[in-house]
């Protein structure tokens, strides 16, 4: 540090600064508050932060300071980690909030490569770290070619998702290839990665993934090319969802390339040792098929809705009249978009039904939802039961946080531009109306903006509201939320696979 940090910490105002030495300062007061386990200045860090936020408003570096402030709540969660309960620490709920807001909000905008892979680099490890490297994965693909000092770590930091990914799989084979790709993926560290804090980070992961490796007994696992077998609609139909990563299949997470495109969903006796052969395992079995399935069928509706043509109308619209003012899109297409949404939503409600009972926590059906199991009386504002605090299954957690992602962190007052957008559209999709759009995002005025905050999104007369949307962002919301139904079938058999035992 070219400057002592004292006088940025006296400074009564420290528009005598330059910003790189305020943010240098903030990384110092962070890593003493790592080391010491706690704040020689209460307070310091989030002033300074909260400076940063005024100072870079409205510009493209403005992301900067909202890392740095998740940076802060992740060292503090570490402080407390062994205090509170890892399902549910309120500093690492707020840490996912600051990141999950700033990667949603930026994915679609036009910034600096470096400060994108920033927030990729930074919100990836986040989910790692809960559980969920699904999601962490995904987001590592959405990284923007670069050089600079985050995008070389995509294709090291790719393997230690699946390092963290293969902890969930039960299959011997799952297992093996993920580890093996985890392998060759870190390995790249020593060509890849020219900053000294990287290599040395990610010399320490490739052992992880050597010591792993190893333990797996032989020498190489091999890669078969299994691709798409299929032809016609189907092939393209199997192309879309492995790109998407809609299959129920771990392999999609694993390797796009040499996966075979079918869904590998299995569930039998084994997953239920203590009710094998009993009525209760057939419907369990039942059960998991029958979500399954309707994610499946909610899948190709969302795939055959999309490739739909926009311009010519469905046989079941032509000469179906409206009085249509402006660009008010009506048609087949949408509504089935808006089917497939509220189809999401069903799934989850199931998931929450199907745990009551597997795990016999006694919940009312009507209150078994998967956004209130987790919590005493069934109220997100109360704490985890303690069930939940003491089970020891990665898997189950992994869900756990996922239905946060969903349906809000409890106890936090706001809540991620998602999960704001999406429960809205729900509730105007199953109360009111959703009036969808051909206007582009850009132009829709506050009356119709979904991207702004709630108090401008209603739109009405009195008591009545309706809510416009762009067709895009219908679209993009609908895929979205469908990745998360998929994802949280894949957490819920692991969880079981993980009560089966090895």
């Amino acid at each position: 540090m070219m400057f002592n940090p004292t006088e940025v910490l006296q400074a009564k105002n420290l528009t005598n600064f330059k910003a790189s030495e305020v943010i240098a300062v903030i990384d110092y007061l962070i890593n003493e508050l790592r080391e010491t386990k706690k704040e020689s200045l209460p307070g310091k860090i989030l002033e300074l932060i909260t400076y940063l936020k005024r100072k870079f408003v409205g510009k493209q570096i403005y992301p900067i300071a909202e890392i740095l402030e998740s940076d802060y709540w992740f060292a503090k969660h570490l402080i407390h980690s062994k205090k509170t309960s890892e399902w549910n620490s309120k500093m690492r709920q707020q840490q996912l909030f600051i990141l999950e807001n700033l990667f949603t909000e930026y994915e679609e905008k036009t910034i600096p490569p470096l400060i994108w892979n920033n927030i990729c680099i930074t919100y990836s490890e986040a989910l790692m770290n809960i559980g969920r490297p699904i999601e962490a994965l995904a987001v590592i693909e959405k990284m923007i070619e670069n050089e600079d000092f985050y995008y070389e770590k995509k294709v090291p930091q790719t393997g230690w998702g699946l390092l963290f990914y293969s902890t969930l799989l039960k299959g011997t084979q799952d297992k093996m290839h993920c580890i093996y790709n985890a392998h060759q993926k870190l390995k790249t560290y020593k060509e890849n990665i020219k900053d000294k804090d990287n290599l040395m980070v990610y010399q320490q992961r490739f052992k992880v993934a050597e010591d792993m490796y190893e333990q797996l007994g032989i020498d190489d696992v091999g890669v078969h090319k299994g691709g798409n077998r299929f032809s016609g609609k189907e092939k393209v139909y199997r192309k879309w969802c492995a790109a998407n990563r809609l299959f129920l299949n771990g392999s999609n997470d694993i390797d796009l390339h040499s996966m075979v495109q079918v869904d590998a969903f299995l569930y039998s006796d084994n997953n239920f040792p203590n009710e094998t052969h009993s009525f209760r395992s057939r419907v369990y079995q039942n059960f998991l098929n029958s979500l399954s399935q309707e994610f499946i069928t909610l899948r190709w509706l969302l795939f055959d809705t999309i490739h739909q043509s926009k311009e010519k109308p469905h046989l079941a619209d032509n000469d179906l009249l409206f009085n249509n003012e402006g660009m008010n899109v009506y048609s087949i297409r949408t509504d089935l978009l808006k089917t497939v949404y509220r189809m999401s939503y069903s799934i989850f409600d199931k998931i929450g039904y199907f745990l009551n009972h597997f795990y016999n926590l006694s919940i009312p059906n009507n209150k078994a939802s998967l956004n209130h199991i987790w919590f005493i009386d069934e109220d997100p504002n109360k704490p985890l039961k303690k069930f939940f605090k003491q089970k020891k299954n990665d898997a189950l957690q992994s869900l756990y946080w996922l239905s946060r992602d969903i349906y809000g962190y409890d106890k936090i007052s706001e809540q991620s531009m998602f999960v704001k957008k999406i429960s809205h559209l729900r509730n105007m999709m199953e109360h009111s109306y959703l009036q969808v759009t051909e206007y582009p995002d850009s132009l829709l005025n506050h009356e119709s903006g979904i991207k702004l905050n709630l108090d401008s999104i209603k739109f009405g007369v009195g008591e009545f509201h309706s809510h416009n949307l762009s067709l895009n962002e219908l679209e993009k919301l609908t895929m979205d939320l469908t990745k998360k139904t998929r994802n949280a079938l894949l957490y819920l058999k692991f969880a079981v696979d993980h009560e089966a035992g090895e």
